[in-house]
């Protein structure tokens, strides 16, 4: 056949020699050769197609995947500053604590002298009333000045305790207040961080599922267009006969 569309001048002897059989089997082999060419040349196409598409959704998964490990590096990042955030308020409210333990046995000591001097002023205010009761019977009081000094000396101490006690639990009670709010601060905004960062992870996994499963369809569509336009390429039209002809032509 290359001879024949090389040299068709010099093949028409050789053409009208050959019996018609034959040429129209040859014809038919042609037909055929080009429909299958043209067949594979469509499944070719197709093939490119799909694999382009799933080029663009690999790559695709990879800028998400780099801006993932991005994220993550950052996330880690601010996990770490929080961790030591939280390990220096930790230190801190150990410290308030000490502090606070301390205070109290500092509490526990002003109370013993509290109480101490307290029955100092009621052993003197108990001698004080015997003297007087001994003075209103002797009309001497001069004696007794000493006394109620001494007795107004011990209640001004002992105001002066309460007060003094009073102040240091106050500051250690706001000092321990304020380090136990920096920790649950420092403790919330870790936990928002990692929230966050699976939220962000769980959205970018989504966002790719849903940008693969339309390639999925769109392969699938293609595949089953494929195999249509192959049913269809493979069917034969019925042609009108030559006269004299007796070539058996495939049926429709």
């Amino acid at each position: 056949m290359d001879r024949i569309v090389a040299f068709p001048e010099a093949e028409a002897a050789l053409i009208a020699s050959m019996p018609s059989n034959l040429l129209h089997r040859m014809v038919v082999n042609l037909v055929q050769d080009s429909k299958r060419a043209k067949m594979k040349n469509r499944e070719s196409r197709a093939m490119i197609e799909m694999l382009e598409s799933a080029l663009q959704g690999a790559r695709r998964d990879v800028a998400q995947l780099e801006s993932a490990r991005d994220w993550a590096a950052i996330s880690r990042a601010r996990m770490e500053e929080q961790r030591h955030v939280s390990d220096r308020l930790q230190r801190e409210l150990d410290t308030t604590k000490t502090a606070l333990s301390s205070a109290e046995l500092e509490n526990q000591k002003l109370r013993a002298k509290v109480e101490s001097s307290e029955k100092k002023l009621l052993r003197l205010e108990a001698k004080v009333r015997r003297r007087l009761l001994v003075a209103y019977i002797f009309h001497d009081f001069i004696y007794f000045i000493p006394w109620f000094r001494q007795i107004n000396s011990l209640k001004a101490e002992k105001r002066e305790f309460k007060i003094e006690a009073h102040r240091r639990q106050m500051e250690l009670s706001n000092q321990l207040l304020s380090a136990h709010n920096s920790r649950v601060a420092a403790s919330s905004e870790k936990a928002r961080l990692s929230r966050s960062f699976k939220e962000r992870r769980r959205s970018e996994e989504d966002t790719r599922r849903s940008k693969r499963s339309p390639t999925d369809g769109s392969s699938n569509s293609t595949t089953s267009n494929t195999s249509t336009q192959q049913r269809h390429s493979l069917t034969y039209h019925e042609r009108p006969h030559a006269e004299g002809s007796k070539i058996p032509y495939p049926k429709s």
